[in-house]
């Protein structure tokens, strides 16, 4: 990610969390997994390292998507 690359770290956290926000709009399931998948992998390659927030984020996006997600 660009601000990362920057050095603006809690900048590209903040774009990562907002992400996840909107992916949490949509109804449907499998766009929401694939936003969380893309939004994580985006994390982890990075290299930003996830504040509390951005880790809330993450959790909020994922657990209500329950099974087979």
């Amino acid at each position: 990610m660009a601000s990362q690359t920057l050095g603006e770290e809690r900048l590209a956290g903040d774009l990562f969390e907002r992400a996840l926000v909107e992916a949490q709009v949509n109804p449907n399931p499998g766009p929401r997994v694939e936003d969380l998948v893309r939004t994580s992998i985006g994390v982890a390659s990075s290299g930003v390292v996830p504040s509390r927030s951005l880790w809330q984020a993450l959790e909020r996006c994922a657990r209500p998507l329950g099974e087979p997600w």
